[in-house]
C-alpha cells in the first residue's frame, strides 16, 4: 500500500514550476526578488524537496534544501560582532537573482544526473480506476474483510500497471482470506484432525466447510435455510475459482493478460461483496 505516492500531475506541476523559477531568475539577474518572487521560490523548493527525497535523490535534496534555508532562515544571515558574538536579522534578507539561478542551475543539473536511471511505471488512464483504491471492492467489503484491504488495493495497482500474474496471486490472497471468514462463521476451526484452518489447503478447508454445512441439517426458519444455501453456493464458487485461477497462479502455469487480470478482480470483487452478507 502507498506505493504510488507522487501523482505524475503534481510532480509536473512541480517541475514546471521550477523551470518557471529558473527561467525568472535568469532574466532578472543583477537584480533584487521581491518578497513575492521569494515565496513562490520556497514553495516550489518545499515541493520539489518531498519529490526528491521520496524518489532518493539524495545530493539533489540536500541541494534543494541548502537553498530552502537560506532563503527561509535567518539564522543563515547572521553576523558577527566584535565581542565575539552575533547579530539576527529578524527575516532573511530578499535574495539576488544571481545567486538564486546559479543555485537553480546546479539543482536542475544534479536532477537531471540522479533521475537519468529512474524509470516511472505508468498507470494508463483507461486503467486509472483500479490505482490506489483502498476501497477497490466497496464500502462494505473494505469493513468486513480488514485483513484483506492490503491485497485488494495491491491487486488494483497490479492491473493499473500490467503486472497481471501478480494481480491474480493478490485476488487470490483475498480469497483465501474469505475462505477463513466463512469457516470462523461457520464454527469450523480444524480443516482436517489437528491441522488448523489457517493451515489447511484450499481443498480441504472447502470440504471441512461443506462437512459443516451438511451437517446442519435442521432447518428451523426461512433465514437459517437462506444462509446454509448460500454457504453451499460460495462454497460451489470457492472450486471454482480454485480451479479457474488459484492452481494455475500458484503453480505457474498460466499468464494472464490485461482483460483476464480484469475479468477476475470484477469476479472477486462480486464473489467478496455476496460473501459479505453470510
Amino acid at each position: 500500500m502507498g506505493m504510488l505516492n507522487i501523482p505524475a500531475k503534481e510532480f509536473l506541476e512541480t517541475w514546471a514550476a521550477f523551470e518557471n523559477a529558473r527561467r525568472i531568475a535568469g532574466e532578472q539577474r543583477g537584480t533584487i526578488a521581491t518578497a513575492a518572487q521569494r515565496d513562490y521560490v520556497v514553495a516550489m523548493l518545499c515541493k520539489l524537496n518531498g519529490h526528491c527525497n521520496y524518489m532518493g535523490l539524495t545530493t539533489s535534496a540536500a541541494l534543494s534544501k541548502k537553498l530552502l534555508s537560506w532563503l527561509s532562515d535567518q539564522a543563515n544571515h547572521r553576523t558577527s560582532t566584535p565581542g565575539g558574538g552575533y547579530t539576527m536579522p529578524k527575516e532573511p534578507p530578499l535574495p539576488d537573482f544571481e545567486s538564486v539561478y546559479k543555485y537553480l542551475q546546479d539543482i536542475g543539473e544534479q536532477i537531471d544526473r540522479e533521475m537519468h536511471p529512474i524509470r516511472f511505471p505508468v498507470a494508463p488512464l483507461q486503467k486509472s480506476q483500479f490505482l490506489d483504491r483502498d476501497k477497490l471492492f466497496g464500502e462494505k467489503v473494505f469493513t468486513i474483510f480488514e485483513e484483506s484491504r492490503g491485497d485488494i488495493q495491491n491487486a488494483g495497482n497490479c492491473i493499473a500497471l500490467g503486472l497481471n500474474n501478480a494481480a491474480v496471486f493478490h485476488l487470490m490472497c483475498v480469497v483465501k482470506r474469505g475462505l477463513r471468514k466463512m469457516a470462523s462463521d461457520l464454527g469450523v476451526t480444524s480443516a482436517k484432525p489437528n491441522l488448523p484452518i489457517d493451515k489447511g489447503t484450499w481443498n480441504e478447508v472447502i470440504r471441512a466447510l461443506q462437512d459443516a454445512v451438511n451437517a446442519q441439517t435442521t432447518r428451523t426458519n426461512v433465514a437459517g435455510t437462506a444462509k446454509l444455501d448460500l454457504c453451499s453456493e460460495m462454497l460451489i464458487e470457492f472450486r471454482a475459482i480454485e480451479h479457474l485461477w488459484r492452481n494455475n497462479v500458484m503453480h505457474t502455469r498460466a499468464n494472464y493478460n490485461d482483460t483476464e487480470a480484469e475479468n477476475a478482480c470484477h469476479h472477486v470483487e462480486r464473489f467478496m461483496k455476496k460473501l459479505a452478507e453470510l
